[in-house]
């Protein structure tokens, strides 16, 4: 069994499209029987649906039970099903046969849920020594030693792995659990801002203040937005000025939480300090994403579309700048508009047009504009199921194909 199978049937339940991961498997299976079972024990698993993953995983295990991949399978739904010692004989067996990054790897998480931390960071450690920049990894590496009361060192691996993969929010994740464990709700900022304090490593104090940052967020919500008392400015000074240092990928992320939280022209510091900076084709395109959510934020429709044409330009996997351009060509609703939305679809990736919700939405209003109704309705509808049948947008949708059924 190839581990490539494992990934896509993953990546496409994870998406929702469970109709294509159910096609896969079958064609799979025609040439590779186990390929049944253990496809649709992936399914069962990230579905939550515990039991059949549980029946589905030991049918692989009959039908091949040296099969490295089918073990870390089988191991992964003995684990989330509650049987660890299980999981455990099934990811060393599995560890054993095949010692790359992923059989390792869960054998690295049976063992930090079996309480064994020394051995689980092992396990990781041995990711790492194949893959140093395995960003989960070190994560877990941190999970580890918070776990045998190390937390300096596991302050150091979520940064590093922020740094690495800073639009993963796994690492922010765990500090912001840490110091709940320490401090509960009671005087939570305050504790993170103390150790912020005493820190030296430019990585780890950039991380706590972005903790500290959301967690005071959650905390007020959108009246963040609003300045409502000078320390809570103070948490957004620091964390530009902490997040100079870092990658231009780490302080784009940084960027985009910011103008998450209305904070537009601390975002366009970080923004404009980039401007000259050597970076990829890839930053360089959320750079321009970013300067149109800026540009948006004043009003300025004709340059934020300017700048969201030119992110799509460098980057077809821009599907949210793809998405605002098409907002606001749609609104002009003139000839000349609409066929640029027209270039702006063509210019995205077949993959986020068929992922993204919100970019199907708008490519449907862009075909209904067309008179190209029937493709609109499926499109339309597609939205719904992605949606999950709730939430406005799943409303917008249904609005739309009921205005087009009753000729409207």
């Amino acid at each position: 069994m190839d581990e490539s199978f494992v990934q896509r049937i993953s990546n496409l339940v994870a998406e929702g499209n469970i109709k294509r991961a159910t096609e896969d498997i079958e064609k799979m299976a025609e040439s590779e029987p186990v390929a049944k079972p253990v496809g649709e024990a992936i399914v069962s698993l990230m579905r939550g649906q515990m039991k059949e993953a549980l029946k589905w995983a030991k049918r692989a295990l009959e039908l091949a039970q040296e099969d490295p991949v089918v073990l870390r399978v089988a191991a992964l739904c003995h684990l989330y099903s509650g049987e660890k010692e299980g999981a455990e004989r099934l990811a060393r067996m599995a560890a054993n046969r095949d010692v790359g990054t992923e059989a390792l790897f869960t054998l690295g998480q049976v063992l930090l849920e079996r309480e064994k931390f020394q051995e689980a960071e092992r396990a990781f450690q041995r990711v790492l020594e194949l893959e140093p920049l395995h960003h989960r990894a070190i994560c877990e590496v941190g999970v580890c030693k918070l776990k045998q009361g190390d937390r300096r060192g596991a302050l150091v691996c979520f940064a590093r792995a922020f740094s690495i993969a800073p639009d993963e929010f796994g690492p922010v994740s765990r500090v912001i659990d840490t110091y709940f464990e320490l401090g509960l709700a009671v005087g939570i900022i305050s504790l993170v801002t103390l150790t912020r304090g005493s820190e030296e490593r430019e990585d780890v104090k950039m991380l706590l203040d972005l903790v500290a940052l959301l967690l005071a967020y959650q905390a007020l919500g959108e009246h963040l937005s609003e300045g409502i008392t000078p320390s809570m400015d103070t948490l957004v000074e620091n964390l530009v000025q902490s997040c100079a240092t870092q990658s231009a990928k780490v302080q784009l992320q940084i960027a985009r939480i910011l103008c998450s939280m209305k904070r537009y022209e601390h975002a366009l510091r970080i923004v404009e300090r980039l401007e000259d900076t050597l970076m990829t084709v890839e930053e360089r395109a959320h750079l321009e994403y970013l300067r149109g959510l800026v540009e948006d934020s004043k009003g300025q429709s004709d340059e934020a579309l300017s700048h969201y044409e030119a992110s799509v330009k460098l980057s077809k996997e821009r599907w949210e700048a793809a998405c605002n351009a098409l907002t606001i060509l749609l609104e002009k609703d003139d000839a000349k508009s609409i066929e640029k939305a027209g270039e702006i679809i063509g210019a995205v990736s077949e993959e986020w047009r068929n992922r993204s919700p919100e970019l199907m939405f708008n490519e449907a209003v862009y075909l209904k504009r067309l008179g190209r109704f029937e493709q609109a309705k499926v499109l339309f509808k597609k939205v719904q199921s992605l949606a999950g049948h709730t939430g406005e947008l799943a409303r917008m949708a249904k609005v739309e194909i009921e205005e087009m059924e009753n000729g409207e």
